[in-house]
């Protein structure tokens, strides 16, 4: 799918949470209409495993990093590039369908995808880390636009470096899931997993509820935001039909269904039959 970029501007920035933070900052550049597409490029530089933005942290002790997008997680074991390539999308799948061409062609997978933004203007980010050239990742973005002119800016060196004090903290860094609560059940589609833990009142009211898992999903913070919703709901099909709702209305997935995330709550609290 190629899009009216005829300009991609590039960033050169080193160190893996400023990575992240100058990602973030060109997010806002696109959405304010600064630039048609950005490459953040760099070398990244911390070793251990960088969490994809719905997994669970326990179990591990080597988590150094969370993306803000979704997927697996991934270790690192040396020095390697990364890059985020953040473009105009129309669609959460129209961003994965662009992550998977740019992968073909550099090959190298992609780390993680989103969409952020109002579906009128809207920014896909599609993350990789691995053994790639700018060079090479440059000539593969003919995926996103048909001979476009390449411009190097300087980055914004402060404004990253206070953005990326935020992704080095471990309130970012760790999230305890699904598995830190009581009741967890679980639902899996080809490759891709949700889980959902809660906790319950007494009474049969939802106490705490959290998501985890390795799908994809725009907006971002959505699926965070739409669990914690359900605290507070007695436990009955109210719950169910309410969730499911609220996951098929203005929230994109991919590699999960609203159904799955239902099925995974039905399981954590024993109402599911196989």
């Amino acid at each position: 799918m190629k899009l009216k970029v005829r300009r991609i501007t590039i960033w050169r920035v080193n160190g893996a949470y400023r990575l992240q933070a100058a990602s973030e900052i060109a997010v806002g550049n696109l959405l304010e209409g600064r630039v048609q597409s950005m490459i953040v490029f760099g070398e990244w530089n911390l070793k251990g495993r960088v969490l994809g933005f719905y997994q669970s942290s326990q179990g591990y002790e080597d988590v150094v990093a969370r993306r803000a997008t979704g997927g697996d997680s991934l270790l690192v074991e040396k020095p390697m590039s990364y890059a985020a390539v953040i473009t105009p999308t129309t669609s959460l799948r129209a961003t994965v369908d662009m992550a998977r061409e740019i992968s073909d062609c550099l090959g190298v997978e992609f780390a993680g995808a989103t969409r952020i933004g109002p579906m009128t203007l809207s920014a896909g980010v599609i993350e990789f880390i691995g053994d790639f050239t700018l060079d090479s990742l440059v000539d593969c973005s003919k995926v996103i636009a048909r001979k476009p002119r390449i411009v190097e800016r300087d980055p914004p060196e402060a404004r990253i470096t206070e953005v990326a004090r935020a992704y080095a903290t471990r309130s970012w860094i760790h999230y305890d899931g699904a598995s830190s609560l009581p009741m967890v059940g679980e639902a899996v589609r080809g490759d891709y997993r949700v889980r959902i833990g809660v906790s319950l009142f007494e009474d049969k009211f939802i106490s705490t509820a959290r998501i985890d898992g390795n799908f994809y999903a725009a907006p971002p913070a959505e699926p965070y935001s739409t669990i914690a919703g359900i605290q507070g709901m007695p436990l009955g099909d109210q719950v169910f039909l309410a969730l499911e709702a609220r996951f098929s209305a203005g929230l994109e997935l991919y590699g999960i269904e609203p159904e799955d995330i239902t099925l995974a709550l039905k399981k954590a609290v024993g109402l599911y039959d196989e």
